[in-house]
């Protein structure tokens, strides 16, 4: 029965395996699909929780900038998130389109290491589509090689102490280098002689410099930072050291080399204090120069940190205050224009009203038996309407209220209460009466229906005829006094400029505003067409200017 039993199953598995076998070849091709999307999955999510950017690949032979700016180890980011470590500090990386070496100096344990390690990372996880944790824009060039030396590679079964173990290395990076490789070395030289090692890291340096697209050392040579001084190829940047605190800061500083504070690090750690006593004493003399130098550069780096920073704040605080003024103009205006159409519609309105007033005046008059009596009657009622429809009439104050004693002449602006405009005389009857400019139009008014701008009233005339004051008339000849060169000028500028020449002129006036696109000419003219002040304007004669000059005509 048992071996009954087992029969069937294998040939129950037989017959499935043959079923599999048939849609192999589908199966596989399922498989790669969805390991394809697992892993374009885990890669989003992941860079998601980094709270990572996408990098964008740049061509540096074309002048573009490797930018990392904010770029945090993801290690040290989980080890934070996960278990409770310190906080991220994360460093800058902006290397010009012509640097080919870098050289990071500064004291031990002040992130130089960390740092070949994070750029490294950063370029390996953009190759395989991971974004980077870094500020946007993130942008790095594409390299197809990473080579590194990293660590002490001394073996006891294969006989290498630490200089060797870095030299075996660094053949084989010798070895493989292309021309679109990134080279991170640590501590390059280290673990012999140091002239010897100097001497080798410089000459590893310019080879690489001719060689590698990019690289990236560390080193406490001082031979290796005067590299940038003689090569452009090279630049300097150094872990930052608080000589107060004693401790590293883990931040990037570009430009000047870094101390290595290594008697100051050994005090921190604990060193004895007669030891250190004694290296100092050997050290004087040998490091004041240099270290007063790099002291210098350090401390000049930071005050012009803070006043960037500052000017930063003031910036920014200007364009605050900048966008408040602007708001509060634009509130401004926009409250102005509301006004102003309110203003309108009322004055509109009581226009209305007073027409249709009138008008029923004028169809009762009709109707009625013509009589002095009707047409007392009808001037009674016009004379309502006035003071019902017309605020401005209805606000004026008393005659007795107001200083007598205004005596308007041709030119003056006056106010006419019954209408709660201002117009300009351009004339005066002998019977007293007073013609007026208004906006296009003209009136002839009573001098007791205008007042002066200061509320004024007209003084009483004689029974004798006015005899009508006319301006003299200025010679229509072209001076430096009544000429306006406004070529180059907007149009507002431009009316702007007009508006106070044709308050002032007493002749009239010639405008260059030249030929160009024609638009400031056909601006000035718009304008002049609808000023209430120029009886006329014309082109200059063809020796005055012709069509780039416009001759403006005032009222006689």
């Amino acid at each position: 029965m048992h071996r009954q039993a087992q029969t069937e199953a294998e040939a129950v598995r037989r017959a499935l395996t043959a079923q599999v076998a048939e849609v192999h070849s589908d199966l596989e091709y399922l498989l790669h699909q969805v390991t394809i999307i697992d892993l374009a999955t885990a890669r989003a999510r992941y860079s998601h929780w980094l709270g990572a950017n996408c990098p964008r690949f740049i061509d540096r032979e074309g002048g573009e900038l490797l930018t990392l700016r904010q770029l945090r180890h993801p290690l040290l980011v989980w080890q934070q998130q996960h278990e409770q470590g310190l906080a991220v500090m994360p460093i800058d990386l902006i290397i010009q389109p012509h640097t080919r070496v870098v050289a990071i100096t500064g004291p031990n344990t002040g992130g130089k290491t960390v740092t070949l390690k994070t750029l490294g990372l950063a370029i390996l996880m953009a190759k395989v589509g991971l974004f980077i944790p870094a500020q946007e824009p993130v942008e790095l060039p594409w390299f197809d090689q990473v080579l590194t030396d990293i660590g002490d590679e001394q073996s006891l079964q294969q006989s290498l102490s630490t200089f060797s173990g870095h030299i075996r290395r660094i053949q084989e990076i010798i070895t493989v280098l292309r021309d679109q490789s990134l080279v991170l070395l640590d501590e390059v030289g280290a673990g012999t002689d140091p002239l010897e090692g100097s001497a080798l890291a410089i000459a590893l340096l310019r080879y690489l410099a001719d060689h590698a697209q990019l690289a990236i050392v560390t080193t406490h040579f001082g031979d290796l930072k005067a590299l940038k001084y003689t090569d452009p190829r090279f630049e300097n940047a150094a872990v930052e050291f608080n000589d107060l605190t004693l401790e590293p800061t883990y931040r990037l500083l570009w430009g000047i080399p870094g101390r290595s504070n290594a008697l100051i690090i050994a005090r921190r750690l604990g060193l004895d204090a007669t030891v250190l006593a004694q290296a100092e004493a050997e050290l004087e003399g040998e490091r004041d120069d240099i270290n007063q130098v790099i002291t210098g550069l350090e401390t000049e780096r930071r005050q012009q940190e803070t006043k960037a920073q500052a000017a930063a704040h003031l910036l920014r605080s200007t364009e605050q205050l900048h966008q408040q003024v602007a708001q509060k103009a634009s509130d401004l205006k926009t409250h102005e224009q509301r006004l102003r159409q309110q203003q309108e519609q009322i004055i509109q309105g009581e226009i209305r009203a007073a027409k249709q007033a009138i008008a029923q005046v004028i169809r009762d008059l009709q109707q009625q038996p013509q009589s002095a009596a009707a047409a007392q009657q009808a001037t009674q009622r016009l004379e309502k309407v006035a003071q019902q429809r017309l605020p401005s009439r209805q606000k004026a104050l008393p005659a007795t209220s107001r200083p007598p004693g205004f005596n308007p002449q041709v030119g003056d602006r006056v106010r006419v209460p019954k209408i709660g405009q201002t117009a300009e005389v351009i004339a005066l009857t002998p019977t007293h009466e007073l013609i007026v400019r208004l906006g296009l139009m003209k009136m002839t008014l009573e001098p007791a229906d205008v007042e002066s701008l200061t509320g004024e009233q007209v003084a009483p005339v004689s029974t004798k005829p006015l005899i009508t004051a006319k301006p003299i008339s200025a010679p229509a000849i072209r001076t430096s006094q009544n000429t306006l060169d406004l070529r180059g000028s907007r149009v507002a500028e431009a009316e702007s400029v007009l508006e106070d020449a044709i308050a002032k002129a007493e002749g009239p006036l010639w405008v260059i505003h030249g030929h160009g696109t024609g638009k400031l000419r056909q601006g000035i003219q718009a304008y002049l067409a609808q000023h209430p002040q120029v009886a006329k304007y014309e082109f200059a004669e063809p020796a005055d200017g012709g069509t780039g000059v416009t001759i403006i005509y005032l009222p006689n």
